[in-house]
This record gives structure tokens, C-alpha cells and sequence, in this order.
């Protein structure tokens, strides 16, 4: 099987990549301005609140209110508080939530299958599994970043190849998922996947696209140091490129 001739086919995208990276983009654009409104939500609440001051000298500030300023303050305090927690509660979930409609969405889409928004509830379940997944790889991730502290390209080598895996994996277990709606049928099919030599191809041709994408940047370094958030988000922009052709490059040779 000529594999590189397959990997070269694969950018010969066609009208579907443009529609995931669309629903990508809106979804990450949605997530991201609900936490940044929320952020500053919250943070504008407490320099009210505080009058910017530092932590110590609202220490002191407090311990000077009068007896009859202290209960009113309290209770101000308490209740930005109260809605701080609930902000911290709430917003996961809703960020959930909405990404996961945008799976079932995005890969209804692609497999050319009928949305149905009553049966699009089990996408949050096989999130929550895959998120868990993801938090046992950091831990494992942590712990060989101290085996290899010694040898950086090795230690960002490993980051960069758990990325590109999990990223595999994930998009392995939504396809299995979209057909089924078997959660833990799904994740087992994604791992059975290692199994497999052209999995492995495609794990080598994805991280290699992915560098070549990450290498654009390099020329532009120096501005990019100079202007961060230009450098954030263009390298936001590259991993949504690159998410969106590796999601059909995968459903296509997995």
C-alpha cells in the first residue's frame, strides 16, 4: 500500500474541511469568550470590592471597618463569593455541554448521518471518559518530563507525540461512536487501534504535518516575541488547521 501517496491525497480537501474547521472555530471562539467574560466578570466584581488593593492591605482595611461596616461588608463579600463558586461550577459544565453538541454535530456531518438532538446527550458521557484519558496521560506526561529533565528536545518530542496520540485516539473513538452510540465500546475500538500498522502511519504523518505547520512560525519568531497575543493566536489558528485535516486524514486511513 503506498502510504505517503494516500498522506499526499489527503490535502486535496474538499468543501468538509472547510464546515469542521467552521464548527471548530466557533466552538473554541464560544468556550473562550465565556471564560474571558466570566474572568472579567469576576474580577471586576472584587477590585469593587477590594478597591485594588493589595491582599495585605485589604487585610488591614478590613480589620479597620467599624462594628457597623463589617456585617454589610461581609455580606458583599460573601455574595461575590458565592457567585464566584458558582461561576467556577457552572462554566465547565456548560462548556462541556456545548462542545459536546459541536461532536455530534461536526461528525454527524461528516459520516453523512442524521443529527438527532434528542440522542446527542451520550456525547458528553464519551467526553467525560475521554477527559479522564487525557488527565491519566498529563500525569504520565508529568512524570516522564522529570525522567527526561536532563534532555529538552526529548521531553517536548514526548509532549508533542502524546498530543498527535490523543488526538488520534479521540477522533478513533468518535467516529466508532457516531455509529454506535456505545460509549465504552468506542474507547476500547480507539485503543485497538495500536494494534494496527497503518495506525502507526498515520501517527508518523500527522506529528510530521503538524511540525511542518508549527516550522511556518519560525521566520516570524521575532515578531511573534514582540507581539505575543498575535503569536497565540496564529498558533491557535495552526492547530485548528491542522485538527481538521488530521480529523479526515484519519476517518479516511483508520
Amino acid at each position: 500500500m503506498d502510504y505517503f501517496k494516500d498522506y499526499l491525497n489527503s490535502f486535496k480537501l474538499k468543501s468538509m474541511f472547510l464546515y469542521t474547521l467552521v464548527v471548530d472555530a466557533l466552538t473554541w471562539l464560544l468556550i473562550g469568550v465565556m471564560f474571558y467574560w466570566v474572568g472579567n466578570n469576576v474580577r471586576s466584581r472584587l477590585q469593587l470590592l477590594t478597591g485594588g488593593m493589595a491582599a495585605d492591605v485589604f487585610q488591614q482595611y478590613f480589620l479597620s471597618l467599624s462594628p457597623e461596616q463589617i456585617p454589610i461588608f461581609s455580606a458583599q463579600l460573601k455574595t461575590a463569593m458565592i457567585q464566584l463558586a458558582g461561576f467556577i461550577f457552572v462554566l465547565p459544565i456548560v462548556a462541556l455541554l456545548l462542545y459536546s453538541l459541536s461532536r455530534a454535530i461536526l461528525w454527524n456531518m461528516l459520516l453523512n448521518r442524521e443529527f438527532h438532538f434528542k440522542q446527542h446527550w451520550k456525547w458528553n458521557l464519551l467526553n467525560i471518559v475521554l477527559l479522564f484519558i487525557a488527565a491519566v496521560l498529563f500525569i504520565a506526561f508529568v512524570f516522564l518530563q522529570l525522567l527526561a529533565a536532563r534532555v529538552p528536545v526529548l521531553s517536548s518530542l514526548l509532549g508533542f507525540l502524546l498530543v498527535v496520540g490523543f488526538v488520534a485516539l479521540m477522533f478513533v473513538a468518535y467516529r466508532h461512536f457516531a455509529h454506535t452510540r456505545k460509549v465504552f465500546e468506542s474507547i476500547g475500538m480507539a485503543f485497538k487501534a495500536f494494534k494496527r500498522k497503518d495506525f502507526y502511519v498515520v501517527l508518523l504523518f500527522g506529528a510530521v504535518t503538524l511540525f511542518l505547520m508549527r516550522f511556518v512560525q519560525y521566520p516570524f519568531r521575532e515578531q511573534l516575541f514582540i507581539y505575543p497575543n498575535a503569536g497565540l493566536y496564529v498558533s491557535l489558528l495552526i492547530f485548528l488547521l491542522w485538527l481538521s485535516w488530521f480529523r479526515m486524514y484519519v476517518v479516511a486511513r483508520v
